[in-house]
């Protein structure tokens, strides 16, 4: 698998890994840690909407840019990979999930702004520590390889319910959604019940 034009240089960054991990390593688990992403909705005082998406950039890549392979092949090529050869996939699937993500209100799509991506660095540091939590099999170390997304949307009129459409690439996912609650307490009262 290659990001770059240099195929024998990269295919020859990739067998040195391959082999070493045959003379020695256990191979790297087949199940998928993280299960599906996650999406947080949050309703702010009847009008303004947030999101909030964990994402794990390692299959969404793999989803892009090298379906046919397996997940270990692609995590080995991608975390050996240089930042600037997976730049371009990067920016491709960024441009995927803000056109496709719809989030409407009574039939109308909202225009989600102020996306807030991880840099591609940041998304290369967490594939790189996936394929180490792989090979460690360390649980917690591959959750934490999650990264997060953010983007907002608002509405003039006030919003009673949301319907959402998510691009194919981030199935499965997991949608979470609440409308919190705020009081304002005055300078002589200090004490108040929160209920749920």
């Amino acid at each position: 698998m290659s990001f770059t034009a240099d195929k024998p240089n990269m295919r020859n960054r990739i067998l040195l890994p391959l082999f070493l991990l045959a003379l020695g390593t256990p191979l790297l688990p087949a199940a998928h840690e993280m299960d599906e992403n996650s999406i947080t909705v949050v309703l702010h005082e009847k009008h303004h909407v947030s999101l909030l998406m964990r994402l794990d950039f390692t299959h969404l890549l793999q989803s892009h840019l090298a379906p046919a392979s397996s997940e270990e092949e692609f995590l080995l090529a991608a975390a050996i990979a240089d930042v600037g050869s997976l730049t371009p996939a990067y920016t491709q699937l960024q441009s995927i999930i803000e056109r496709e993500f719809v989030i409407a209100s009574r039939g109308t799509p909202l225009a989600l702004s102020r996306w807030v991506w991880p840099s591609i660095s940041v998304v290369h540091t967490a594939v790189r520590q996936q394929l180490a939590a792989q090979l460690v099999a360390d649980e917690q170390l591959a959750l934490a390889s999650a990264l997060e997304v953010r983007a907002e949307a608002s509405d003039i009129l006030p919003i009673e319910q949301l319907s959402l459409t998510l691009p194919d690439v981030l199935m499965p996912a997991t949608i979470l959604w609440y409308q919190p609650r705020q009081m304002f307490l005055l300078g002589d009262h200090n004490s108040t019940t929160l209920e749920f």
